[in-house]
């Protein structure tokens, strides 16, 4: 069991702040993901790649979920440009550093009250992630949804949504889920 809980760290850039190391994370790093289901399984992933693992409570790998997904292209400007151009420092330290051509495959995961595992992927729109909604017996549905709202909790039925209200506020908000979302 030892072993699935050594993950690798979270994978960080290092840009320049006048000649020190300045060490900062993309907005989707490269990370380990885990969680645990309602019957005491422990879900293991890498944002790197598309593979999902299930262990025992014992630590034993019990079954694997992989699919072959393109990772989308990281265009550095992009990310550089758009962000830190109001502020000449933070530019500076970022356009230093030195990014991975792509985005990590995955973003979150997280585990629902019926065992089954929610995944979502990073698509070439930025905007949006490509949710995955893995069954026990290892079928799965696929939606898109707004990144902007993070579902961190999957419950009786109903998602629950960070999201920005009408003042940028991070609120709360249940969303009935479809029980049609059954075969993949």
């Amino acid at each position: 069991a030892d072993s699935v809980l050594i993950q690798p760290d979270i994978e960080y850039l290092i840009g320049d702040y006048t000649g020190k190391p300045a060490p900062f994370t993309l907005e989707r790093p490269e990370r380990s993901l885990l969680a645990i289901t309602h019957n005491e399984k422990l879900i293991s992933a890498h944002t790197s790649e598309f593979l999902i693992e299930e262990y025992s409570a014992e630590g034993n790998l019990l079954k694997t979920f992989y699919t072959e997904i393109d990772r989308v292209p990281l265009d550095k400007n992009e990310i550089v440009e758009d962000r830190f151009s109001h502020n000449r420092q933070l530019l500076m330290v970022h356009q230093a550093a030195e990014y991975p051509d792509r985005w990590p495959a995955l973003y979150s995961m997280i585990s629902d009250d019926k065992n089954r595992i929610w995944v979502s992927a990073i698509t070439p729109d930025l905007d949006e992630l490509e949710w995955w909604v893995i069954h026990p017996d290892g079928t799965h549905s696929v939606f898109k949804w707004p990144a902007g709202r993070r579902i961190l909790l999957v419950k009786d039925g109903y998602a629950y949504v960070v999201e920005k209200d009408e003042m940028g506020y991070d609120q709360v908000t249940r969303y009935k889920i479809l029980e049609s979302m059954n075969e993949g």
